[in-house]
């Protein structure tokens, strides 16, 4: 029962979208890299933790991941690497849980991405659009298969959350426009990423 009410916990999270205690205090300004790092291993209890070695390749990586990244957005990650800090509209954020695979399996994951929001968050920039998500560390912890209760609970809030998506908050049908369409996000580590 209890992996069942964390399911729940975690497709919530995940259909509401990003979870706002990721978003660092003072979003709005460059930080020093080893702050941001250190915050973030605070945060998440990063085991083991992040270091500055680990993100500035990761970000050296970037075009090899995505070779399509645009110039603008590509630019402000290696400040990063050339600057050692934290550009204004970049955090941390981490996945713990992921799934179900087609096969049915759920996963405890550890996935730290390094993420680049437009500000005020939400909007849609000219420059990086809706933003962008890079997978800094990608680690499965452990698995297991799906009982039918959890499968069930998964097709309801799917239901849900397609239902959701279709309708405005005035009733009226939702066209389809992306929360995050220049966001970059799959399960691949760095140096093979989405």
């Amino acid at each position: 029962m209890k992996t069942l009410e964390t399911l729940i916990s975690l497709l919530a999270l995940t259909f509401a979208g990003l979870a706002n205690e990721e978003m660092r205090p003072g979003i709005d300004k460059d930080i020093p890299l080893a702050e941001g790092i250190r915050r973030a291993n605070e945060q998440f209890a990063c085991v083991p933790p992040l270091t500055e070695e680990e993100v500035i390749a990761a970000v050296h990586a970037i075009k090899l991941n995505d070779p399509e990244i645009k110039e603008a957005i590509y630019e402000i990650f290696q400040r990063v690497a050339k600057e050692r800090v934290l550009p204004k509209g970049m955090y941390f954020g981490r996945i713990q849980h992921w799934g179900p695979s087609k096969e049915g399996y759920m996963f405890n994951v550890d996935w730290k991405d390094l993420t680049l929001t437009p500000l005020p968050v939400g909007t849609k920039d000219e420059k990086i659009g809706y933003g962008y998500g890079f997978r800094l560390r990608a680690r499965f912890i452990s698995s297991h298969q799906l009982t039918n209760e959890e499968r069930q609970t998964i097709q309801r809030l799917q239901e849900l959350q397609d239902r959701a998506k279709n309708v405005e908050p005035d009733g009226a049908a939702n066209g389809s426009q992306p929360i995050r369409s220049e966001t970059n996000r799959t399960s691949s580590a760095a140096g093979s990423r989405r």
